[in-house]
């Protein structure tokens, strides 16, 4: 089993458990430290959010995968 715990390192407190965690791994190997980075910016995370929700809220105004491949082989 394993397990994935997400710590936002934005301030010292974050820091210093970040820290510990890694002076312990490097005790027990069964503990293994990653750094995540981040897929998106911030800006383009908000850009996805925004036209997910205007999709949602006018579903009328999107296309079907269905329509979208179609349009994809006929071109």
């Amino acid at each position: 089993m394993q397990y994935t715990i997400t710590v936002d390192a934005s301030n010292e407190q974050a820091i210093r458990f970040i820290d510990f965690v890694k002076m312990l791994a490097e005790n027990y190997s069964f503990l293994k430290i990653e750094t995540a980075i981040p897929i998106f910016t911030e800006e383009q995370e908000a850009e996805i959010d925004q036209r997910c929700d205007e999709a949602m809220q006018n579903p009328e105004n999107g296309k079907s995968w269905e329509d979208v491949e179609r349009n994809l082989y006929t071109q």
